[in-house]
């Protein structure tokens, strides 16, 4: 599991963490360079989704610059967010991008031999890997299929 990047799904709505790579300032602009980018999320490259962000550890604090946030991955595709205001960001902070859409697990990628971001499920306090879920069900439907097999003679 990626420990600087993860995806997280509630019963409320998915939500993407970021690791914070480094600033730039650009002129005007302050640009966040985040360890994800368009192999985990494609909607704001391929039909511009629009997201907003908030520091994780900090969702209320108050906004001081507006920053256009980038991927790692150096492509003119690869913001995910063009402008919002966020208090003042330093390398290692952990960005948190609330409602970042159903599909994109599903769309996600391992572009330029990235790794995909771990999958966490949050359900009443309780918080389970994705990866271990999904072994779980294997064995699951592994072990029914024995089943009907063995019915079946």
């Amino acid at each position: 599991m990626n420990p600087r990047q993860a995806w997280i799904f509630t019963h409320h709505a998915p939500r993407e963490l970021f690791s914070g790579y480094g600033r730039l300032d650009a002129g005007r602009d302050l640009v966040v360079a985040v360890d994800g980018g368009m192999a985990d999320n494609p909607r704001p490259a391929l039909y511009h989704a629009l997201y907003t962000a908030c520091l994780a550890d900090r969702p209320d604090a108050l906004p001081e610059k507006t920053v256009r946030i980038v991927g790692k991955f150096c492509e003119s595709g690869d913001e995910l967010i063009p402008q919002v205001k966020l208090p003042a960001v330093k390398r290692g902070d952990v960005l948190a991008m609330p409602v970042a859409g159903a599909y994109q697990l599903s769309m996600a990628s391992n572009y330029n031999l990235a790794p995909r971001p771990a999958v966490l499920c949050l359900e009443e306090g309780s918080l389970e890997n994705q990866d271990r879920i999904f072994a779980s069900r294997k064995k699951l439907v592994k072990k029914n299929r024995k089943m009907e097999t063995k019915n079946e003679k």
